[in-house]
């Protein structure tokens, strides 16, 4: 199956998904159940998910220094979180690992390097 034809497949399926997700869902409740959500405990998730992409980014800094491509934590935890958007927005698991590379590699003199 060609790639385009591959990628509208896995995005019309993902959109039927989610539709029909929507439509089971309970609004009502829905609403009820994240009023009811311990902050304390949502604090610590999402503390612990900003974490990980800091120890992400950092192994992805370390890892393009040792192939002779420093750049900078600052922007490649730009690039980090660029990624994981993509990755949570389009279907399939590699979109936002091609939007880091992309954007490494963009940026800098040695773009095979940067881009593995």
């Amino acid at each position: 199956m060609p790639s385009i034809a591959r990628q509208v497949l896995k995005t019309i399926l993902s959109l039927t998904i989610l539709g029909f997700i929507a439509i089971q869902v309970d609004l009502s409740q829905t609403i009820t159940l994240i009023q009811s959500l311990n902050l304390v405990y949502l604090a610590g998730v999402l503390a612990l998910g900003v974490f990980g992409i800091f120890v992400s980014t950092q192994k992805w800094s370390l890892l393009l220094t040792q192939a002779g491509t420093p750049i900078p934590f600052g922007q490649l935890l730009r690039l980090f979180w660029i990624g994981v958007f993509f990755n949570n927005l389009l279907p399939g698991r590699t979109g936002g690992d091609l939007v880091r590379a992309y954007g490494t590699a963009k940026d800098s003199p040695n773009r095979a390097g940067a881009a593995l």
